[in-house]
This record gives structure tokens, sequence and C-alpha cells, in this order.
């Protein structure tokens, strides 16, 4: 089924995916009647499409609108992790983030290292092969992100080949973006998609007392034809659930098929079902030490990238988490369910 119909706000990440719990073409428009029956309870239209909400117990999903409410829970502490140009300087002292080389604002280059002087872009790309330009302000789900590098026949932005100079003048006109350091990825992940950045999605929770940060759920995603150069879900990326005491990863899903798992990546055939996240309680340990230490936080949620050295890079922390995971892993009576309902985010529903 394709979703044709505007959506509301809550729903907007599910604009334009695929889906084929029913036939193909068929639009997202449910009898009034039931529209407002899932709406009353916080659902989308598209939600009751892929959770399949006319066999399954609403009961057990976490509604988009409830989903929503994560974002302001920290307040006015919230707005440093939306500021991803100043996301570097604040975070790097705890945790490894990429640096961020340079800013493009009102066509100008300007050196985040040394603002009085020329940041040459075509030499750092000549030494580093490529970096990552991404928009000061997330747009979600990727959108706006992708490599930029050079080549031997030229400087590649987006995907397309320039000249020098053209490439230049194609890359001031990104008004308000970053150029970013490209972390190159542990081979556990490249091995099974190496087109994209393959992130974990980490979230803790400060528990009531602030005396202690649990780890609410974990998962894997991996990058797919439809999403790269990102991982992201809502593209079309997959995703797996990690196992939080031992960091294996089960069956992975997608949006796109939301009644099927994948113990294999569908497209190169590498194994995601059993994988391991090397260094996986070292890695959780230390998110939530950093975490108890800035207990104005009452959720953060990590996306995490390891290199090869299995070295954990902070890509980027966001001020609330999507719960897609819920396609084949209902979270409403698991810890994230617990966590909300105990702050008072969760309806109660009749």
């Amino acid at each position: 089924m394709k979703i044709t119909e505007p959506l509301d706000r809550c729903g907007k990440w599910l604009r334009d995916i695929v889906l084929v719990r029913e036939k193909p073409g068929m639009q997202v428009k449910l009898p009034i009647r039931l529209k407002l029956k899932y709406n009353r309870m916080g659902f989308t239209e598209a939600e009751y499409v892929l959770y399949d909400l006319a066999h399954n117990d609403p009961g057990d999903y976490i509604s988009m609108q409830e989903r929503w409410r994560l974002e302001p829970l920290n307040g006015k502490y919230a707005r440093m992790l939306g500021r991803k140009l100043q996301f570097e300087r604040s975070f790097a002292p705890y945790v490894h983030v990429p640096h961020v080389y340079c800013w493009i604002r009102d066509g100008r280059l300007i050196n985040m290292d040394d603002p009085a002087s020329d940041f040459d872009v075509c030499g750092v790309l000549r030494e580093q092969g490529a970096l990552i330009a991404k928009p000061t302000q997330s747009k979600g789900g990727g959108t706006g992100v992708f490599a930029v590098c050079a080549s031997d026949r030229g400087f590649v932005l987006d995907q397309d080949v320039y000249p020098e100079e053209h490439f230049l003048k194609r890359l001031l006109a990104l008004e308000d973006y970053m150029l970013v350091e490209q972390i190159r990825q542990h081979p556990y992940a490249e091995n099974v998609y190496p087109f994209s950045g393959n992130t974990i999605r980490i979230v803790t929770g400060m528990r009531r007392d602030r005396r202690a940060v649990d780890l609410l759920f974990a998962f894997h995603r991996f990058g797919s034809r439809r999403s790269e150069p990102t991982d992201s879900a809502s593209r079309g990326g997959f995703f797996a659930q990690i196992d939080e005491a031992s960091g294996i990863c089960g069956k992975a899903s997608s949006i796109l098929s939301p009644d099927a798992e994948f113990s294999k990546h569908p497209e190169t055939g590498a194994a995601i079902e059993g994988l391991q996240v090397p260094g996986w309680e070292t890695l959780v340990r230390e998110l939530k030490a950093v975490h108890l230490h800035m207990p104005y936080y009452e959720l953060l949620a990590w996306d995490v990238m390891l290199d090869k050295n299995e070295m954990p890079w902070v890509i980027e922390i966001n001020r609330g988490t999507d719960l897609i995971f819920q396609v084949n892993h209902p979270m409403r009576k698991e810890k994230m369910g617990r966590f909300m309902d105990g702050r008072g985010l969760l309806d109660r529903r009749r």
C-alpha cells in the first residue's frame, strides 16, 4: 500500500513509504468510524496499517501522539541537543564526536578551527577522502545528509561530479550546512551494508531519583539501496533489535515489508541475526555513565557508530526517538512504555 494522502505532523515520517499489508496502489483511508476511534487513541491512519491494528491490540503500542510527548521531556536543556553545530563542543569532553570542519553560511565556508582563515575544502577532501555534509538543524530521517568527496574526475557532491570551480559554487549554495568528519565504520557493520553508515540507536532514561540510568532499548540500523547514503528506517533502511544483555542483533525489519523479518540483509546476503556488536557492555556502560553526569536530561537517544578499532563515536544525540521498532516489537508494555508511563506521557486507554 502506498501512502499518498497528506499526513499530519505526527505521521510525516511515513509519507510516501510503501506498505504491503493490503493491495498495492490502495490509499490509506479508513472509514470515518475507524479513523475517529484510532485518532482518539493517538494513532494516525498510517500507523493503523503499519502496526496492523486490525489484528493487533492497540494497547501494546505507543502511539505517535504519545511519542511526540518525548520531544519536550528534557525541557530547556533539550536546546543543546538540537544545535548540531554546537554539539561537538558541548559533548566532546565526554564522548568521541565527529569533528566539524566548517560551517556554510551566507555564501562562505567558515573555518571552525580558525574562523579568521579560509577553509581549503578541496585540499581537505584530497587529504581526507570524504566529509559528510549535513544541515545544522535536523530535518529528520537523514534528509539533506550526503557525502562530499574527491575523485579522479573531480569532486562529488550528493553523488554528482563537478570540476573544482563548479563544485565550490554548488557547495556555497548550501545555506546553514556543516561539513563533518566521516567515521570509517567497523567491518562488522561495513560487511552488512557498505554503502551507508550503519548506526546503533541506544536510548537511555534517567531514573526519577536521578541516581541511576537505565538502557530502555537499542536497535541497529542498516542502509539499503533506497536509504543510502544513510541508514534511515523511514527511507527504507533495515533495523534489528539488540539484546541489551549480550549485544547480539535479532532479525531485521523494514517498514517497506512490515510483515516480514530478515535473518540476512536482503540486498547483500550478510547475516544480521546473531550479529555481535563489538564491545557492547563497555559501550552501554560508558553511555550510561555520561548520561548520569548530566542529570538534567530525562532521556537521551544516542546514535553511535563503531570505528575499525571498536571506538564508539556519537554521531548525534536526539531529543526524542522514533519508535519504528514497534513494527514487529510492540513497546508499550516494555521498559520504554514503563518509562513513559511513569512520567505521565501515556494516555489511559479504554
